[in-house]
């Protein structure tokens, strides 16, 4: 199986796992998340009739230069959860350089992602998320503000408290 924690490990065993199903298969076309199948992706010229696409929810080039540029690298590189975004940063070079297309979740990814991956625009495409307009809308009236004055306002948040999210905004 796949051991927890050991990012080369458990990526050299999912190509090959990808690798013997693709051939076993016939499958067609082989999607990466994480950069997962990179490796594959690098070595499509022997696997004929597949088409490799891969799809980014997060960016961790952008998240660098704008949500984090003000923080020195060696700090981030220094805290797990913040030097992680460099290995992203890599497999999404790789992965945006070997993929036949890339996929992204909101047209407005099309031009961050262009700002720092060398990647024909022919070759990203927009998946938005599903959302139906028409059900999920603000109600008609809203609530009134509350003067906080001197009581506190008390935040339930669930998801990880990072820069990108604007939790810290919120705290401030």
């Amino acid at each position: 199986g796949f051991r927890r924690g050991n990012r080369l490990y458990n990526l050299l065993k999912a190509n090959r796992l990808g690798r013997n199903l693709v051939r076993s298969q016939e499958i067609n076309v082989l999607h990466d998340t994480f950069g997962t199948f990179t490796p594959l992706f690098m070595l499509r010229r022997y696997l004929p009739g597949v088409t490799c696409c891969s799809s980014f929810f997060t960016l961790n080039g952008w998240r660098l230069r704008h949500v984090w540029g003000d923080v020195s690298r060696i700090r981030l590189l220094t805290h797990a959860s913040t030097a992680m975004m460099y290995y992203g940063l890599w497999m999404e070079h790789l992965t945006c350089r070997y993929a036949d297309h890339v996929i992204v979740q909101a047209p407005g990814l099309v031009g961050r992602l262009s700002e720092y991956v060398s990647r024909p625009r022919a070759h990203v495409g927009v998946l938005a998320n599903s959302v139906d307009t028409d059900f999920w809308r603000p109600p008609a009236e809203r609530a009134p503000n509350r003067d906080a004055g001197d009581t506190p306002v008390r935040i339930l948040f669930t998801g990880t408290i990072d820069r990108s999210r604007g939790a810290l905004v919120l705290i401030e």
